[in-house]
């Protein structure tokens, strides 16, 4: 069964660019489906609770995809399983040795793949707990409260200056009462603090370097704080500590201590090791949801790939087989014009080929056994006029014809044989001589067939007499041993000639000759003389 490259028809390439399109709309509703979860997800998660929105899109993004992934491997491993049971139903040729190899491939691969998920789950588990347990809570938390408590302390220590310097000053900040305030200040504050003076929203002084970073920020935490007439408090940050007052008049004095950059770059860290620690505490579970997801994604991929790949193998098997099977029942109906076109490199190609050879010497030998057969039939026909000619003739000589082969079977025998011997010629062929012939005969019989295969020349003839009936018979019989051109006995040839006419003409023609005489003698004058004498 040779099958011609056939290009892809009209209907063929609409089914096609349909598909293309269906696919096209289901990778962009997918795609469409996983930012818009995500998205959400990441919304509602941010709205509950202090984590940024930013962190969760990441997050909800790989379980959205988790999720559609693995519900995409489980319809792919649902529809393979299913294919094949419903093939198998259908008693679809190979669909047995499929499902067999299907079978075969997902159990070897399942079984460890199940063990590494149970045991990779719980590594996961026990990781993610790790990761953010209880103890890592808090030390982080003693950190941020070890840092702050001594913030605070550097807060309190810094009121004196502050204290001071606010009730230095008479109401306004001038050139005259400010040597003598910064003069008390500095005596009552630690080691580097400054002093920053704000009047009406702006700094109007300042003794001492601060960054304009935390100037800034203190001023808007000052202004943050509600308050009527005088008023106090202390304001620690990342790198600062600042103790400040409120003058009746106004002004804000702010005595102010920079933290070092390292230790400042320090309590940074630890405080966004915290943030970030909280932040992982409330995507706990889906982070754990996203590893977990992952975790079964790859079992659903490997069965997937085990379930593929015994499909495929079960494919590169019942193809050929199943040409194979179609070629040898074509081949079986009669058709050897079969070729199975099918190219590979393995055993399965050498068997194709193998079976195109046969096919093809098939072919040959059937017209040689086609042209064999003709030969035959005619060489058939031809002697079976022959020897329906040879019968002919036999029925129709007074010599009764009998002719055995090599085991003594008859093979011809004509009418005249048995109306001599009073044999039943109807169904004498194919049966021993000695069943057809009467009892009496036999020895007769068989010493002569004897006498003549042992003959030099393989042909005698003798004289015998038979009893036939009541009456003894005389037959002149005439023996021939049959042999090929290799000398090869293949039976014999007698012909039976029966003599009891001819006898009886003789005696007559001699009782004639004997009466003629006597009437010569009797006529004869010199007859009484010669008897006298």
């Amino acid at each position: 069964m040779k099958l011609p490259p056939v290009g892809p028809t009209a209907p063929d390439q609409g089914a096609d660019s349909a598909k293309r399109r269906r696919e096209r709309w289901a990778i962009g509703l997918v795609a469409a489906l996983v930012v818009g979860l995500t998205f959400l997800e990441a919304y509602l998660a941010a709205f509950r609770g202090s984590v940024a929105f930013a962190s969760n899109i990441v997050i909800f993004a790989l379980i959205n995809l988790n999720v559609i992934l693995v519900v995409l491997l489980i319809f792919l491993v649902t529809r393979n399983v299913f294919k094949i049971l419903l093939d198998r139903r259908r008693n679809i040729l190979g669909a047995k040795i499929r499902s067999r190899l299907v079978l075969i491939f997902i159990s070897f691969s399942l079984i460890p793949t199940i063990l590494l998920f149970i045991a990779a789950t719980n590594i996961t588990t026990t990781s993610i707990k790790s990761w953010i347990g209880s103890r890592v809570g808090q030390a982080l938390t003693g950190a941020i409260d070890i840092a702050r408590e001594r913030l605070e302390a550097e807060a309190l220590a810094l009121e004196p200056a502050a204290e001071s310097a606010a009730e230095g000053l008479s109401g306004t900040v001038d050139a005259a009462s400010f040597p003598r305030v910064l003069e008390s200040a500095r005596t009552l504050g630690p080691p580097g603090t400054a002093l920053l003076f704000y009047e009406k929203g702006a700094e109007v002084a300042r003794d001492g370097e601060v960054p304009a970073a935390v100037g800034a920020e203190v001023l808007t935490r000052i202004k943050a704080v509600k308050t009527d007439g005088d008023g106090k408090g202390t304001l620690i940050g990342d790198e600062f500590a600042a103790a400040w007052r409120r003058t009746p008049g106004g002004v804000i004095v702010v005595a102010v201590r920079p933290l070092p950059p390292a230790e400042a770059s320090r309590i940074r860290g630890i405080a966004k090791a915290y943030d970030e620690y909280h932040q992982v505490r409330l995507l706990d579970d889906p982070i754990r949801a996203s590893y977990v997801g992952i975790l079964i994604l790859i079992t659903l991929l490997i069965v997937f790939a085990a379930s593929w790949m015994g499909i495929y193998l079960a494919r590169q098997i019942t193809v050929p087989v199943q040409m194979l099977a179609e070629g040898t029942g074509k081949v079986a109906g009669g058709n050897l014009d079969v070729s199975l076109d099918y190219r590979s490199d393995d055993e399965f190609g050498t068997l194709v080929a193998s079976f195109n050879r046969m096919t093809a010497d098939l072919k040959a030998m059937k017209g040689n056994l086609e042209e064999s057969n003709a030969s035959l039939t005619r060489a058939y026909d031809e002697l079976g006029r022959r020897t329906q000619f040879i019968e002919t003739i036999l029925d129709n000589i007074s010599t009764g014809v009998i002719v055995t082969d090599r085991h003594g079977r008859i093979s011809m025998i004509n009418k005249v044989a048995g109306r001599l011997l009073q044999l039943p010629t109807h169904g004498a062929v194919g049966r021993m001589y000695r069943e057809v012939v009467q009892e009496e005969h036999y020895e007769a019989i068989r010493g002569l067939y004897r006498e003549a295969a042992e003959a030099a020349g393989g042909q005698i003839e003798r004289q015998v007499e038979l009893t036939v009936g009541e009456k003894r018979v005389a037959f002149r019989v005439s023996i021939t041993a049959l042999r090929d051109d290799t000398g090869e006995y293949m039976g014999l040839v007698a012909a039976f000639d029966d003599l009891s006419q001819a006898m009886r003409l003789q005696r007559i023609l001699a009782w004639r000759e004997v009466a003629r005489r006597i009437a010569h003698d009797i006529r004869n004058p010199l007859t009484p003389i010669q008897l006298s004498t």
